[in-house]
């Protein structure tokens, strides 16, 4: 029984390993889909919101290209990505892998575009209240100074002129 109780922990061992390498590429390859649908979901919202409800200056503009831009270049890195995650994984099985650093730029590349375009986003949506905002009480104020004066009699001095016609 001594014998068989080391192959049981060796073998516990090699499944748990097994475990923890599938789990990470799992984690890493969610990680790398996540991104790509949400930088697609995001490209696909920003030109719908340009195309409702358009650009109220130049400087909305010019964030709204940046934020595109940051967009499709997380998209391109990702798929670069996944076509380089293929290639090393090739080359891990022939064991000739080597740290790849091309797939380690892109991984910040990917995460940093990201993050700047969710950024540049958040600004447009903000501003776009803002200026949603000026707009709204622009158009009040000017209803209000068309409608000129009126005038709000609280007495009740005009009574006498619904007396009955008494000859």
């Amino acid at each position: 029984m001594s014998e068989s109780q080391p192959d049981i922990n060796q073998m516990k061992e090699v499944e748990f390993y097994a475990a923890n390498l599938n789990a990470w590429f799992n984690t890493r390859f969610e990680h790398d889909k996540s991104l790509l649908a949400l930088s697609a979901g995001a490209v696909g919202l920003l030109i719908t919101l340009i195309s409702t409800v358009g650009v109220k200056s130049v400087e909305i503009l010019i964030l709204y290209i940046l934020s595109l831009a940051c967009f499709v270049v997380c998209l391109g890195a990702l798929l670069w990505i996944f076509r380089r995650n293929a290639k090393h994984l090739e080359d891990v099985v022939r064991e000739t892998a080597i740290d790849d650093q091309l797939l380690n730029t892109l991984d910040r590349t990917a995460v940093s575009s990201f993050m700047f375009g969710v950024i540049l986003s958040a600004i447009i949506g903000i501003s776009t209240a803002i200026n949603s905002y000026i707009d709204e009480v622009t158009e009040i104020t000017e209803k209000t100074k068309n409608q000129g004066t009126v005038f709000v009699k609280d007495s009740v001095s005009g009574i006498t002129s619904m007396r009955p016609n008494n000859e």
